[in-house]
């Protein structure tokens, strides 16, 4: 899915990525439940920074679920210890 998402000057970046996140991707009302999203950013603060938006979007009573947020690095660094090792024969 491709969306176009417009970032306006009086909001910044982590409050509209969770609002999009939050009003197009919430499984329930509450909006805080994701189902299986994943979503990637540029860096470590940036993955903290949104993971405190949504929560607090949601609430401070309310848990976030179904959503992994992680950055290129930490993916990829997954993706290539889950690849099977080739060794050579003796």
């Amino acid at each position: 899915m491709v969306t176009s998402v417009f970032l306006s000057p009086k909001k910044t970046v982590p409050d509209t990525v969770a609002e999009w996140i939050s009003n197009n991707l919430s499984e329930n009302p509450e909006k805080t439940f994701f189902g299986s999203t994943f979503v990637l950013v540029p860096t470590k603060s940036a993955a903290k920074t949104l993971a405190a938006k949504l929560a607090e979007r949601a609430g401070e009573a309310a848990a976030i679920g179904g959503i992994e947020i992680s950055t290129f690095e930490v993916f990829a660094a997954e993706m290539t210890k889950s690849l099977p090792v080739a060794t050579a024969a003796d």
